[in-house]
């Protein structure tokens, strides 16, 4: 049986909120929305031979305007600190 689908929302979020109000049983978000969401809805993890990964390339560019400070942030993002901050927030290293 193929699924219904009964809403097509124009983003993450807009659906995630339709499932916190109640609107709709079910929907396929990301992580770090639920998590942003505090409890207000269920995660059901999907599992990993039917999941699809995002990923979040980082660069500083070369002709950035402020080049330092862009190699700085880089470094920070992936340093030890910077991923567990990042995993607090439901984003994990591929």
């Amino acid at each position: 049986m193929a699924p219904a689908i009964d809403t097509n929302e124009p983003n993450v979020r807009a659906l995630l909120t339709k499932i916190e109000a109640g609107e709709l049983d079910a929907g396929i978000v990301y992580r770090t929305d639920v998590m942003a969401a505090a409890g207000s809805v269920d995660e059901v993890a999907i599992p990993p031979e039917f999941n699809v990964r995002a990923t979040y390339p980082i660069v500083a560019l070369e002709d950035a305007p402020h080049p330092t400070e862009a190699a700085d942030f880089v470094a920070f993002v992936l340093s030890a600190e910077g991923q567990e901050i990042m995993d607090g927030f439901g984003f994990v290293a591929p």
